[in-house]
């Protein structure tokens, strides 16, 4: 008895596994056909160097909140050589901070400084809008 529930275990995650696998081959196929030259130049600009690689993993992680979304992404557009294996490492190393910085934003409680933030953000906005004009 216990020998078939350790066998359905490991056929399901298989299954997962291949599952999983195919999702990922089909993401790249599409992002091969769908991406331009345009979306090459933003990710070869922004993976131009590894400090550059790893700043782009954080942000789109902190951004998106998974670091798992990150690095499918990443594996999918290596796949689809989009990315080469050298900007990945970058990618994937700024994803696992991301996910670090997200879990310290949740326990800073960022909330009880969200008015500072905004008022900051405020001005900001402000005087970028100010330069834009003047241009």
């Amino acid at each position: 008895m216990v020998s078939m529930d350790i066998l359905k275990m490991i056929l399901e995650a298989v299954a997962g596994l291949v599952l999983f696998l195919y999702g990922v081959s089909k993401l790249a196929e599409n992002l091969r056909e769908i991406a331009g030259d345009r979306m090459k130049q933003m990710l070869t600009k922004s993976t131009k160097n590894q400090a550059l690689a790893v700043l782009t993993g954080t942000v789109t992680t902190t951004v998106l909140d998974s670091s798992s979304v990150t690095i499918i992404m990443v594996i999918a557009l290596v796949n689809a050589s989009l990315l080469t294996f050298t900007q990945s490492l970058g990618v994937i190393m700024g994803a696992n901070i991301g996910t670090t910085i997200s879990s310290q934003l949740i326990t800073f409680k960022i909330n009880e400084y969200a008015s500072i933030i905004l008022a900051i953000g405020f001005l900001i906005h402000l005087s970028v809008k100010r330069n834009e004009s003047e241009t």
